[in-house]
């Protein structure tokens, strides 16, 4: 749907120039009335048919505005929820790596046995609880 719309201002524009160029030109017009004489119309038909035919282009200039707002608006929609899920994107990966780094934080703000005061393993290097008997390895 994006596509559609991508350009839909310059489609629009040049839509719109060329209505009121072929309206100024009558090209339309006589293209168009000779085949519509020959279907038999007359009077008040015909003339009705005629100024149809003769305001069609101006007629047309009408969706092409439409086009021309409706795709603005779908577009402006289209990057401003890009622009949310990118946001909300990196908001999730700031938060999970904030999250990482608390946690180091944290750890850092302590000190710790080098081995356990319960039962005298060695600690791994980031360890808090020995991997044993689960006692506490920070130095209080």
């Amino acid at each position: 749907m994006y596509k559609f719309f991508k350009h839909s201002l310059l489609i629009g524009i040049i839509g719109i120039i060329f209505c009121i160029v072929v309206f100024v030109t009558n090209i339309f017009h006589n293209l168009v009335m000779p085949l519509i004489e020959n279907t038999g119309l007359e009077g008040t038909s015909l003339s009705v048919v005629d100024s149809i035919i003769s305001a069609l282009p101006l007629l047309l200039i009408i969706p092409l505005v439409i086009y021309i707002i409706a795709g603005h608006i779908y577009v402006q929609r289209h990057l401003e929820n890009a622009e949310a899920k990118a946001s909300r994107k990196l908001l999730k990966e700031n938060a999970a790596k904030q999250v990482v780094l608390d946690d180091k934080v944290d750890f850092l703000k302590h000190k710790y046995y080098s081995n356990c005061p319960n039962c005298g393993s060695v600690r791994v290097e980031d360890e808090r609880e020995c991997k044993f008997c689960g006692t506490s390895l920070v130095i209080k």
